[in-house]
């Protein structure tokens, strides 16, 4: 009798031992992978995280000169990196050296071509000059030859007279102003 007792109790101490290695053992294999997900997770995220990411410049100012050693001046609210060297632009205010004077502009957004030296500009822009004020929603603004140019339509406004053009052309080397498309003009001859 008292070996059948041993013998249970022994058999009962294998089952119990049995049951705790193997659930050690698949509690053990159950944190690995539940680990290794966590890490595929991780990076799953970084790499979401890597295309979400975007680098900008908050109230930068770019200066420079134009062929003629004229300065300029380019501020924007938000500055942020397109491709190499292309800039988006937000909140424009900028001004421009000129022969006769200060040229100040301001527009809602654009994007700076650097290596051009070229500000392409989108959205209610209004430009300065003197007695002489140009509305217009696209600009291309040339800053080393000095020109404008634009061609989705744009308002001149000269003290009480107004021009309206579908495109335009400024030369600052030449002092011209090309208006061409549909032009209508309402003058008052004492501005003049």
């Amino acid at each position: 009798m008292e070996k059948i007792r041993i013998y249970r109790l022994f058999s009962k101490l294998v089952r119990i031992t049995s049951i705790l290695v193997v659930a050690s053992i698949l509690a053990t294999l159950f944190y690995v992978l539940s680990e290794k997900e966590k890490i595929e997770q991780t990076d799953e995220t970084s790499k979401k995280n890597d295309e979400k990411y975007e680098a900008y410049i908050q109230n930068p100012l770019i200066k420079g000169f134009s062929k003629d050693l004229k300065p300029y001046e380019i501020g924007a609210e938000k500055l942020v990196k397109n491709h190499d060297l292309f800039y988006d632009l937000s909140s424009i205010k900028a001004k421009y050296a000129l022969g006769d004077g200060l040229l100040s502009l301001s527009s809602q957004s654009g994007i700076l071509n650097e290596a051009r030296d070229y500000l392409k500009l989108y959205g209610s822009i209004d430009v300065l000059f003197n007695d002489i004020k140009l509305e217009a929603d696209f600009l291309n603004f040339d800053l080393k030859n000095q020109f404008l140019e634009g061609d989705k339509g744009v308002y001149i406004h000269y003290k009480n007279s107004l021009i309206k053009a579908d495109n335009f052309l400024y030369k600052d080397s030449n002092k011209t102003l090309n208006l061409n498309g549909r032009v209508k003009a309402k003058i008052n001859l004492s501005d003049f």
